[in-house]
């Protein structure tokens, strides 16, 4: 079986940011793994002599860094075999490659991949370093927008996972499934391949790596909903940071292929501020500007070509927001909080907010995820003294990780 280590080997003498790890072995017996799962046919067939290798890509910080015409290649930084019940255990080997490789947060792109008889297997996670060595997986925040809006978004992306995915964490071990991709369509350089998530499939099985394209694509990213009524005013307020993360995606010939899970972009010190008056229904947003990555390929007999696919990730604010019309939600009351004359609401600190249908790439819908912390995100204000009024959230009471909120 070709090892993915010895392809990406021929292409380190062309890599300026990031290098190829030399080969690593699975993990002995007697350690910890990292990442244990089972590798599994359409069928639900256990594939065994699967080797799975882990890889870990440049911080984003270091990416979104790179001059225009630039490359970035993925380290491997473990592997390990699937035995006869398809089942493998992961040990991250170079430990200082994938701590290196972490966000603001300490947070790490981690990416597994692997070839089978049925096809390619491919997931993304992201792991944190453990105090006492070794790695677990990150829980992002649940997403709590289940407004009827967003039911055609959530269930294509439960499609869209339902090939590789995790099924748990085992004393802080993920549990994977991986399931094979489908087979490229063709081989020949220039061609495009079947849409999957792996840029294994995209380059029909060779080595791939990242090069970045000359300029960059804006997209106005909603964050929050605010409806006032009569009784109140509001303001978003907005203190651009790290601890804003958009979803990435790839493109074909301008057309949505896949989504790459949530990045940060570079850190831009800017706070903007908007009033909303009585009586006015808003949808909240910030310009942000998105770096573009073609996807290169590469064969062991030298010859290069573009795969045909982009990557758009997410690089810092644009310095713009304002407001468009949104139409409220109906409100559950279950969800409503009643407050007393003349209250004023913040947000509260430290929350994370996922906002589904933020903002669209090649005309599909992605997600943006805020942490909102002493910095209020929207605010709520009685137009005086004597006036009580309620507040409504879609799906939970606000300010209860909610991104749709009116006046009642």
């Amino acid at each position: 079986m070709r090892t993915r280590t010895r392809i990406l080997a021929a292409l380190a003498a062309i890599a300026t940011v990031g290098t190829v790890g030399t080969a690593v072995t699975p993990a002995a017996a007697n350690e910890r793994p990292d990442i244990m799962g089972s590798v599994e046919s359409w069928s639900g067939a256990k594939l065994a002599g699967v080797e799975i290798q882990a890889l870990v890509e440049p911080d984003a910080q270091t990416i979104n860094d790179m001059p225009a015409g630039t490359t970035s290649l993925p380290r491997v930084v473990g592997s390990a075999v699937t035995n006869a019940a398809g089942v493998f255990q992961l040990k991250i080997t170079d430990e200082a490659a994938v701590a290196s490789a972490g966000d603001s947060d300490g947070l790490v792109s981690v990416i597994l991949t692997g070839q089978t008889p049925e096809g390619q297997v491919y997931f993304r996670t992201r792991m944190t370093p453990r105090e006492q060595g070794g790695f677990v997986a990150y829980q992002p925040d649940v997403d709590g927008d289940t407004g009827a809006e967003n039911v055609a978004q959530l269930r294509k992306e439960g499609r869209e996972n339902r090939q590789s995915r995790t099924t748990g964490v085992t004393n802080g071990i993920p549990q994977l499934r991986l399931t094979p991709l489908p087979a490229a369509k063709t081989t020949a350089p220039g061609s495009v391949t079947t849409l999957g998530f792996d840029p294994n499939a995209w380059c029909s099985g060779n080595y791939w790596w990242y090069k970045k394209v000359e300029g960059t694509s804006g997209r106005n990213v909603t964050l929050m909903n605010q409806a006032t009524a009569s009784k109140t005013t509001g303001k978003f307020t907005y203190t651009s940071s790290v601890e804003t993360s958009l979803e990435a995606s790839v493109t074909t010939s301008g057309s949505f292929a896949a989504s790459v899970g949530m990045m940060k972009g570079t850190t831009t010190a800017m706070t903007i501020s908007l009033p909303s008056p009585a009586s006015t229904n808003a949808e909240w947003y910030v310009g942000f500007e998105f770096n573009l990555y073609d996807i290169w390929c590469g064969s062991p007999t030298g010859a290069q070509w573009w795969s045909q696919y982009t990557e758009y990730r997410p690089w810092r604010p644009d310095g713009g927001a304002s407001r468009r019309t949104w139409t409220p939600f109906t409100c559950n009351t279950a969800n409503q909080s009643t407050l007393g004359p003349g209250a004023e609401v913040k947000v509260a600190k430290d929350q994370t907010v996922t906002k589904t249908g933020s903002f669209t790439t090649g005309g599909v819908s992605m997600k943006a995820q805020q942490k909102w912390t002493s910095s209020a995100a929207v605010e709520y204000k009685a137009i005086n003294a004597t006036t009580s009024y309620g507040l409504c959230g879609d799906g939970a009471k606000y300010p209860y990780a909610v991104s749709r909120t009116r006046q009642t």
